[in-house]
Formats: structure tokens, sequence, C-alpha cells
């Protein structure tokens, strides 16, 4: 009696650790050049899904009808926030996930012009972009609670430019650990 209670136990915790990983973390292959050359076609990602968790005290609100809230979105660790590399679902496409650079947060105006990014009307450093020769000119406003994308190869890239901003609904997490290939491993992808 005691082994099946002790295999029981020992069970139901390696289901509890893997639902804590597989609720924190996803594998992400990635495709095409659009973010090179930070991230190659075929280097393999750990996503970190926890670092974006959201909050939605206005759903909070419907459940306890004495209390009122409203449309606010409050994150658990960190908002996203300009730089970082998003996972998201495709906005034309749910089914498809896609990696891009999150250039513009909710409430900024975002600018290109000659190959320079303005938010707000100030030109940004983008270190990561080895070359821009692009001359697209976008000039938007970034709604609440949505991001405006972009590749870090913006000569292929599909991004914000093409199809708009991308919804905070959409998003699946940000980079975390590169483990593919090996010996581009690295715990911060920038």
């Amino acid at each position: 009696m005691k082994l099946f209670r002790d295999l029981t136990h020992s069970f139901l915790i390696g289901i509890f650790i893997f639902l804590c990983i597989s609720m924190s973390t996803q594998n992400f292959r990635v495709e095409g050049e659009s973010m090179s050359p930070t991230i190659k076609p075929n280097d393999r990602i750990f996503i970190d899904k926890i670092s974006y968790i959201r909050l939605n005290f206005k759903k909070l609100g419907e459940s306890l009808p004495f209390i009122e809230f409203n449309d606010t979105v409050l994150f658990a660790f960190d908002p996203p926030k300009r730089g970082d590399i998003l996972v998201f679902q495709y906005p034309e496409n749910p089914s498809r996930s896609f990696i891009k650079r999150i250039i513009g947060l909710p409430g900024e105006t975002v600018e290109m012009k000659n190959g320079t990014v303005r938010i707000n009307g100030i030109p940004i450093k983008e270190p990561y972009v080895e070359k821009n020769f692009t001359q697209d000119r976008i000039y938007i406003r970034v709604p609440a609670k949505s991001y405006f994308v972009l590749g870090d190869n913006r000569l292929v890239s599909n991004d914000s430019r093409r199809w708009g901003v991308v919804p905070l609904t959409h998003a699946v997490g940000k980079t975390g650990i590169r483990y593919w290939p090996i010996s581009q491993i690295s715990t911060s992808i920038d």
C-alpha cells in the first residue's frame, strides 16, 4: 500500500512539474530571414510565456458584480518594452506564429522615413539592423493594447509595415534561451 501511495505521489508531482513547464515555456523554430542577423533560420528558442502574463481586471469585475473595474490590464511581471523580441500569433492568420522586435508601444507615434525610425519624433538607435535600405514611409499612432513590430532584416521582413499592429491578445511570449545551434547557445537574445 505504501508503494502505491508513493508511486501515485510521484506521478502527481511529475504531472504538476510538466504542467508548470508547459505553461511557462514553449519551443519555437525560426523560419525565414526576417530577424537576421540576430536570429537565423532554423534557430531553436525557448519562449518565456510567463513574462507577459496579463491580469485583466474587467473580466474579474464581471465575476464580482459588487466591484467595478475599468478596462485596465496589468502585467504580473514586466510589460512588453521596446527592443523585446516578441513571438506572437500572426494577425492575418492566428494559427501561425511570427517573431519580431517591438518598436512602438501603446500610445506612441511611429514614423519611418528614409530608413530612420522615429518614436514620438525622436530617432531611435537600432544597432541590431545591419542594412536598412528600405524607403518605406510609415506614420502610425499605436493603439492601446497593441504593439508596432519590425524584423531586424527590414528588406525581407513581413511586419507591421504591411499588416499593422499586433494586439496584446496575440502575444505568446518573449524570446528566452536560444538552444540550437549549439555554437549559438545564449540566455539573452538581443
